[in-house]
């Protein structure tokens, strides 16, 4: 019998969780779904635990990448096996809600929509971390993204009519080991626009458990993935989108990346200013009062410099008005003097650095609907997820 729904579950040695994600799916409440579990070359024995859990349930696959392809590669796997109706992503190292799946089903159908997009949350490994990061994240972090907010990288909160992502080519870029899925999630909304919301518990995103390093390469990463968003936009119509993308994501991570690719040196640093330049050509005007956030007045001359070509002299302007900072201790973490309460968040992340055991998927979703319980009576009347 045909799935409803498939599941796509990238893996890259992801032993100590694995188990966890898997059990997730099985105590789904809509039993018609399938499993498939892309293996991208781990060495620590999750490989053998997929194909243990495939030999159990038969609407469990064990996919082993014939090569490495990175996780976009592995989910692109996934997408090309893929038999259900509708398409969802799970992270080997996150859960889903017991109710997740048919949720999001039966709220696709309803909406008539391509896409459709629910609720996730974020937990720690140790539980004391977790109700710190829980009463956190319901009280300082923003739950849902109004019309200027773009999208982020929770792109598995979300289900897709699998004839929508073929008839459009919606893929992961395989050239692109970072920034794959903020590209993916991009894509999809630069094509419908407007996501319906549905106000339902979907996916535990589990905090970072691997240490992210900053680097030159990691820079450019991050410039090229915003300039391919960027040109995504303009592509389908959505110009307007531009500008307000890079003062709300690009900006909140730019100096970090600066600074680790100055420690590798004068020409690194310089590349990674020139590609910045070509973000900002032609929009130094509009991106003006967001950059004297992080620059002062010196974001007048920056933008001067950028106007009229000089990579050199915003290089120079940078490190003279000493617009260089350590990098935030996670990606997309910045320490904002202008929010305050964010250190007991990076205490929290950096705690879960340090712990590695795995606790039962059951308690923490049960744990974590006790809180979100208060999230959802926070949560406003359903409206698009998309932009204006």
């Amino acid at each position: 019998m045909r799935p409803s729904v498939s599941i796509i579950m990238p893996c890259y040695n992801a032993a100590p969780w694995l188990g966890q994600a898997i059990e997730s799916v099985l105590q789904q409440t809509l039993p018609a779904w399938e499993l498939l579990i892309v293996d991208d070359g781990s060495t620590d024995g999750s490989q053998a635990l997929a194909l243990e859990y495939a030999a159990r349930d038969p609407r469990i696959h064990a996919l082993p990448n014939e090569r490495a392809r990175g996780a976009g590669g592995a989910r692109n796997t996934g997408l090309e096996h893929a038999r259900g109706e509708a398409v969802m992503f799970l992270d080997s190292d996150d859960a889903f809600f017991p109710e997740a799946v048919e949720a999001m089903h039966g709220g696709l159908a309803h909406k008539g929509a391509p896409a459709l997009r629910g609720v996730g949350a974020i937990f720690c490994h140790q539980r004391w971390l977790s109700v710190f990061t829980y009463i956190y994240a319901i009280h300082c972090i923003p739950t849902e993204y109004g019309p200027m907010m773009f999208p982020p990288r929770d792109f598995c909160n979300h289900i897709y009519t699998r004839a929508f992502l073929l008839e459009n080519g919606v893929r992961f870029a395989e050239d692109m080991p970072w920034n794959e899925d903020r590209l993916f999630i991009c894509h999809v909304y630069a094509l419908l626009k407007h996501i319906p919301l549905l106000n339902n518990q979907v996916i535990l995103y589990r905090i970072n458990h691997k240490r992210v390093e900053y680097s030159a390469r990691r820079a450019r990463l991050f410039a090229e993935g915003t300039r391919r968003i960027c040109d995504l936009f303009a592509r389908y119509g959505r110009g307007s989108w531009i500008t307000p993308y890079i003062i709300q994501v690009f900006f909140a991570e730019w100096l970090s990346h600066f600074y680790a690719a100055q420690q590798e040196g004068a020409e690194q640093a310089l590349r990674f200013v020139e590609r910045c330049r070509g973000l900002f050509a032609g929009r130094e005007h509009e991106l003006l009062p967001a950059l004297r956030v992080s620059l002062g007045q010196a974001a007048d001359e920056f933008c001067a410099l950028s106007a009229g070509d000089d990579s050199a002299g915003m290089l120079a302007l940078l490190q003279r008005n000493g617009a260089v900072r350590p990098p935030a201790v996670y990606i997309g973490l910045e320490k904002n003097p202008g929010l305050p309460g964010w250190w007991p968040y990076i205490l929290a992340r950096r705690a879960a650095n340090l712990t590695r055991p795995a606790h039962s998927a059951k308690a923490i979703l049960y744990f974590t609907q006790l809180w979100l319980r208060h999230r959802r009576r926070m949560l406003a009347q359903p409206q698009s997820g998309g932009l204006s």
